[in-house]
């Protein structure tokens, strides 16, 4: 759901840039990258 809410704003851009096209391709986790992640710092 999260996703799909990212999804969206992507395809609108910012007030300034115009998006043409994006391309969503979702498949199954399969572990390739188990160290991944996010991390939030605040600047």
């Amino acid at each position: 759901k999260q996703l799909e809410k990212l999804i969206g704003y992507l395809k609108v851009g910012p007030p300034i840039a115009e998006v043409d096209k994006v391309v969503v391709s979702w498949s199954e986790y399969t572990g390739n990258y188990p160290r991944f992640s996010i991390r939030y710092t605040n600047i």
